[in-house]
């Protein structure tokens, strides 16, 4: 005949296989949570900001005239695009666009907008101002930025990761052709590239907006 087991070795026996059933539990709900984050995109990812390189560094000059670092867009997120002030063809399109988008973010802290210039032996910074002011910029969040011409096609191609020619425009003349990329980089508080716009096509500013709230949503 099998004798009972005693109480206190009985209490213990449950309270393991008590124990056992939590864990179990919650290994199942970490496994389960796991599996939908992976299964299920972000919104970021959604929206096809999957790139995840660092934006380059750099040191230019704004449009008055003051020394501009890339550190001051740290914590940001931002938009980056690449005209010149005497394009008749592209960069009057990026520029007004750029513009509204401004408008549309206006008193949205933690974003900014950046132009610089493919042009910068002519794009002085009181040339960039008119420039600017031509399209309503507000300044406190939208820099118009020059600087040497072969640093700035270095920043372009190696930093953007953006074709570029290099040109040397001749100095008279309202309009002047310089091959040059129209492609917006938008890049993440951590000062990542997450994704590229054709600025010229009409379709990529509503997605380009949408991206910019879901990068500022993002912790």
């Amino acid at each position: 005949m099998t004798e009972p087991m005693p109480r206190a070795l009985l209490l213990q026996e449950r309270l393991l296989q008590a124990l056992a059933l939590a864990l179990f539990a919650v290994v199942v709900g970490l496994v389960a949570w796991i599996l939908a984050t992976r299964l299920r995109p972000s919104r970021a990812r959604a929206l096809g900001l999957s790139l995840s390189f660092p934006a380059p560094a750099f040191n230019l000059l704004d449009q008055d005239g003051k020394a501009f670092d890339s550190a001051r867009l740290q914590g940001k997120v931002w938009v980056a695009d690449f005209i010149y002030t005497r394009c008749g063809a592209s960069c009057p399109t990026l520029s007004a666009q750029m513009a509204a988008l401004q408008k549309s973010f206006r008193g949205q802290e933690g974003l900014a907008l950046v132009s610089i210039t493919v042009d910068p032996r002519h794009d002085r910074p009181a040339v960039l101002k008119r420039y600017a002011n031509a399209f309503g910029a507000d300044p406190s969040n939208w820099a118009f930025l020059s600087g040497d011409a072969d640093g700035t096609d270095a920043l372009i191609e190696h930093g953007f990761k953006l074709p570029v020619q290099r040109v040397r425009a001749p100095d008279g003349g309202e309009h002047v052709d310089i091959p040059h990329s129209s492609t917006l980089a938008l890049v993440d508080r951590h000062g990542l590239i997450r994704a590229y716009y054709e600025g010229i096509e009409e379709s990529a500013w509503p997605k380009l907006a949408d991206g910019i709230k879901a990068l500022l949503d993002e912790k």
